[in-house]
């Protein structure tokens, strides 16, 4: 797409598009907090052999997640080939119909597949809206979407867990499904208020090693795999360290967490603000540095209120690094490729955090849980300290910094 079709639809073209554009966030937090609460129940219901239950109703947390690492790529190229519009609005109707599935279906295979296909269309929501915001906005202005779309991200997965847990205990495990009913009205409004674009997007040869390209995204890549591996440490291993430390209410966990999500959404919100005034190598170091700091408290923590401060400072520092990694990509993705590039962002993104409690396993197993944690949270400090001493490239005012060690070639 030329820069003179970008021009064209000016930012209060969008101004009604804005709820569509910040919606992907929170919709794929909604893919874990409105089930989470009612997972026992749902497993009750399914009823056999409780072990066999417990596993299915685990499974209806994790198998969204290889919906949206398959769904990625796979979004990606549709969305550079059909356009952002017409897979928003494909995918916001697909995302309501597999999404409210648990409100009448009763085999649990047939959840599992409904829940797989959700996670394909989150994943298409998420290549959508990114695609429109870097196509139709500037990088300062972008910044500021892409933390504020990741602010409501972490915000909505902290209400819907209460709201989900209230209606669960209320109403049974199939009322939290409805949450997902979100997508029509998401549809409606990309209906309405998403502008039709110029023509079709052209096919595009992938293999070529241009600026911008997907080959030449892949270190890049391979670096957001064990940094969001590390961001969603809290998430996955609070619970455990506090059950270690002799916490196991689970109210207090809920205020534990409660505090990460919250930092999350605080750092999420002035991310753009921090980017503009700081810069782009500036910014990610103050991100990791947070992130690496609040997993050495959480590291030794030994009591609700340093775990607490632990998940505020991991939270906060997610909330940085989450729309860095995203703009990192709308900065460097060419134009004719961006669809792809986000696609397989979400693929690297959310497979790091698949392999978070794969990891941590064997090393709680190894040194004992609250080691392990502050054995990352020492590495990560490592890593932020090498970033900041690292000599600042010339072309590093005008474009995205290569901040991964891995990306630096």
């Amino acid at each position: 797409m030329s820069s003179a079709t970008i021009q064209s639809h000016p930012a209060g073209h969008l101004r009604w598009a804005m709820p569509v554009l910040l919606a992907s966030s929170p919709a794929m937090a909604l893919l874990y907090t409105a089930v989470s609460p009612v997972l026992p129940e749902l497993a009750d219901y399914l009823g056999g052999d409780p072990g066999q239950a417990a596993l299915m109703a685990q499974l209806v947390m994790m198998v969204p997640s290889i919906g949206l690492m398959v769904g990625g790529p796979l979004t990606g190229w549709l969305v550079d080939r059909l356009g952002a519009r017409f897979l928003l609005i494909a995918c916001a109707g697909i995302y309501a119909l597999t999404g409210s599935a648990g409100l009448y279906i009763d085999s649990a295979w047939s959840l599992l597949l409904t829940r797989f296909f959700l996670g394909m269309a989150a994943a298409g929501l998420g290549t959508s809206t990114l695609v429109l915001i870097g196509e139709s906005f500037d990088a300062q202005a972008r910044n500021r979407i892409v933390g504020y779309q990741s602010a409501c991200g972490a915000l909505m997965g902290l209400l819907s867990m209460l709201l989900a847990g209230y209606l669960g205990q209320l109403a049974g495990w199939r009322l939290p499904f409805s949450f997902y009913l979100l997508g029509v009205p998401l549809l409606v409004l990309s209906v309405l208020a998403i502008p039709k674009r110029g023509p079709a997007p052209v096919a595009v040869d992938y293999k070529v090693r241009e600026k911008g390209s997907i080959r030449s995204l892949i270190p890049l890549y391979l670096g957001f795999i064990p940094l969001f591996a590390a961001v969603f440490t809290s998430s996955t291993q609070t619970s455990f360290l506090l059950a270690d430390s002799g916490v196991s209410k689970p109210t207090i966990l809920a205020l534990v967490l409660a505090m990460s999500a919250l930092a999350n959404t605080l750092g999420a919100t002035v991310y753009g603000s921090l980017r503009s005034r700081l810069g782009s190598r500036r910014v990610f170091f103050l991100g990791l540095i947070a992130l690496s700091i609040g997993h050495v408290v959480l590291g030794l923590s030994s009591g609700a209120w340093v775990a607490g401060l632990g998940c505020a400072l991991t939270g906060l520092g997610a909330g940085i690094l989450t729309p860095h990694l995203v703009n990192l990509v709308l900065d460097r993705a060419s134009e004719s490729q961006r669809g792809r590039a986000v696609g397989v962002m979400y693929s690297a993104l959310f497979f790091g955090s698949f392999l978070n409690p794969l990891l941590m396993a064997p090393l709680a197993a190894l040194f004992g849980r609250h080691t392990a944690v502050l054995g990352i949270g020492i590495l990560l400090t490592i890593v932020a300290l090498l970033i900041l001493l690292r000599r600042e490239r010339p072309d590093q005012s005008s474009t995205a910094a290569a901040e991964l060690p891995s990306s630096s070639g």
